[in-house]
């Protein structure tokens, strides 16, 4: 018996079946969820290891070829391809779909760890990277305007960052972009050399005084307030007074010799830069000269003479 033949005897069951069939189509289609972004799980995951300064051929076998083998005794893994460049191991692992990535990210740990002693000294733990759709950002806002680059940065960062946190369902808002402001200390060779002092005494000087430390607690009543002291550079002035090193001058014994405590200032000149590329610099106040190729800087003297440096070294700590 034919369908048609079937249909036609049979009109009402037919049209059953159809308002059925259009009644189950309703109902699936108005409780269908519907994502803007839904979460997809890829199943990838990339290994970067950072190998500074090192040629590709070296990375290739250094750092690549370890977490090769290891990346590829995985389970579950389809296929591990690897990218080797100057510096740095790119491992791509390829796993079929739905498997479950967190158990796959836990293993590949696991056995990258077996390894972490075995890798270069210059070589950097290895990362996992996971593919992650979901953390793309779903917007970009640019913020142009004439106060330049770093005060737009400032806004930026203090004003919309916290702004767009606060909204529903931002999880994350980034800033790029922008300058940032640096101290740079520039050292001045002649008169590193007039009072013996190195580069390196230099940065261990500047280093130790921009730091905070503890300072012990105070105990009052049932309550105990930590102390700590604040060290940090605020103005570039400060790093100009940073003190680098205490010479003896005169006599050898601790009676008949004086002792004189050259300042940062006399090796090095510290500016205020925003970047690498050119930018303004911080200037000492009105009055003050800048400091003589052979050390002497005096704050309302003109420059002195290279034999007035050596008359007054004794008597004035400006020398």
């Amino acid at each position: 018996m034919s369908v048609s033949r079937t249909c036609t005897k049979r009109p009402v069951a037919v049209a059953m079946l159809i308002l059925a069939v259009v009644l189950l189509g309703t109902i699936s289609w108005t409780r269908l969820p519907i994502d803007l972004l839904p979460e997809i799980s890829f199943p990838r995951l990339i290994v970067y290891t950072s190998y500074p300064d090192v040629a590709p051929a070296e990375v290739e076998r250094l750092v690549t070829e370890p977490v090769e083998r290891q990346a590829a005794a995985v389970v579950g893994v389809e296929k591990v391809t690897s990218v080797s460049q100057d510096g740095v191991s790119l491992v791509t692992l390829r796993f079929a779909w739905g498997t479950n990535m967190d158990f796959a990210a836990l293993s590949l740990r696991e056995r990258l760890d077996n390894i972490r002693y075995g890798m270069p000294d210059g070589a950097s733990r290895p990362t996992i990277l996971r593919i992650d759709p979901q953390s793309d950002p779903v917007m970009a806002v640019s913020l142009t305007g004439g106060s330049g680059l770093l005060h737009n940065k400032q806004i930026a960062e203090r004003v919309l960052r916290r702004r767009l946190e606060q909204l529903d369902g931002v999880a994350q808002a980034s800033v790029t972009g922008g300058l940032d402001r640096e101290i740079h200390v520039e050292y001045r060779p002649p008169l590193l050399d007039a009072y013996d002092v190195s580069a390196s005494e230099v940065v261990s000087a500047v280093r130790g005084a921009n730091a905070s430390s503890l300072g012990g607690s105070i105990l009052q009543g049932r309550y105990r307030y930590p102390l700590r002291t604040l060290g940090e550079f605020q103005e570039v002035d400060e790093i100009r007074d940073v003190v680098v090193g205490r010479q003896q001058v005169g006599g050898g014994g601790a009676a008949g010799g004086a002792t004189r405590t050259p300042a940062s200032a006399r090796f090095a000149s510290a500016t205020s830069r925003r970047s690498s590329t050119a930018s303004p610099t911080a200037r000492r106040s009105p009055g003050t000269t800048a400091p003589s190729p052979w050390g002497c800087w005096s704050s309302r003297s003109p420059e002195p003479t290279p034999s007035a440096c050596r008359s007054r070294s004794r008597r004035s700590s400006n020398c």
